[in-house]
C-alpha cells in the first residue's frame, strides 16, 4: 500500500477524527465550533487538527483573529 494511503487509513481509522472531517464537510470552522459539536476538549481536537493539516486533508486561515479550518478536498 502506497504510504499516503496508509497515513489517510489511519486518519480515518479515528472516530474523532472522521468527525472532524464530516464538520469541515458542512462548511468552515473554528476549533471551539468543532469541539463543541465533537463534545471533545479544545485540546483535544487541536491535537487531531494539527495531524489533519500535517498529512495534507485539511487547511487552515485566519480570519478576524480567529484560525479557521477547512477541507483540502471536498471529495472527502
Amino acid at each position: 500500500m502506497p504510504l499516503f494511503e496508509d497515513i489517510v487509513h489511519k486518519a480515518l481509522a479515528s472516530e474523532i477524527r472522521r468527525e472532524i472531517l464530516l464538520s469541515l464537510a458542512k462548511n468552515d470552522k473554528y476549533l471551539t465550533e468543532i469541539s463543541k459539536e465533537a463534545k471533545k476538549k479544545p485540546q483535544t481536537v487541536n491535537f487531531h487538527l494539527t495531524l489533519l493539516e500535517e498529512i495534507g486533508l485539511i487547511t487552515s486561515y485566519t480570519k478576524g483573529g480567529k484560525k479557521y479550518y477547512s477541507l483540502k478536498d471536498k471529495r472527502i
